[in-house]
């Protein structure tokens, strides 16, 4: 089972989920906003966190 699907138009509601379920699944990843685009939405960028 895919966790992200490629055979869907993808908007920037889709690519939220996705990064939320990504998330659930692998602990190590910590999602946060590094501002708004120009259009008022939230940039997310992906921190893969250590384990020590």
């Amino acid at each position: 089972m895919a966790i992200v699907q490629t055979n869907i138009n993808y908007t920037y509601e889709t690519m939220m989920y996705n990064l939320h379920e990504l998330n659930n699944i692998y602990s190590f990843l910590q999602i946060q906003n590094t501002g708004y685009s120009v259009l008022v939405k939230k940039i997310p960028v992906i921190i893969l966190r250590s384990w020590f």
